[in-house]
């Protein structure tokens, strides 16, 4: 019931009846509670309160338990991913189950902006070195949703 409680303030602050994508930020304190709570957002997508629902931060093990007693898809998992951070094992697992990957905090991995090999790539392309790593990480697929709070 807090989730739904929860589902039904997100929709009230952003003053709509439907969101295009609603995600569980993570998994629960057990794998019962994550499955109540998929269920919330079940029920919410069933509703037409989303047009679809996710997780994320979920990882092969975590997303392989939730898929055993989804009755709708997983539809998006939303994880960092960065030059030097690509977890190979979700990206094939997302990629063979039909799950779209996002990525946020994609310009801050375990691969610093200014690395070497990054400013040489960019200088090559005549691009940003953000440009690269951005570039790195939508070459895989997966979509990336960024901010940051340097302007640079």
């Amino acid at each position: 019931s807090m989730a739904e409680n929860y589902i039904a303030q997100d929709l009230a602050q952003l003053n709509t009846t439907y969101v295009d994508l609603m995600l569980l930020h993570h998994i629960c304190a057990t794998p019962e509670e994550t499955v109540a709570v998929w269920g919330a957002l079940e029920a919410m997508k069933r509703k037409g309160q989303a047009r679809a629902i996710g997780v994320s931060n979920f990882e092969v093990p975590d997303l392989t338990m939730l898929a055993a007693h989804a009755t709708e898809p997983i539809e998006a998992n939303q994880c960092h991913f960065a030059v030097g951070e690509i977890d190979t094992e979700t990206l094939t697992y997302c990629k063979a189950h039909g799950i779209a990957l996002e990525s946020y905090g994609t310009l801050h991995g375990g691969v610093a902006m200014d690395h070497p090999t990054v400013a040489a790539i960019a200088a090559r392309h005549k691009v940003s070195a953000a440009l690269v790593m951005l570039r790195y990480v939508s070459q895989h697929g997966i979509t990336i949703v960024t901010a940051s709070d340097n302007l640079e």
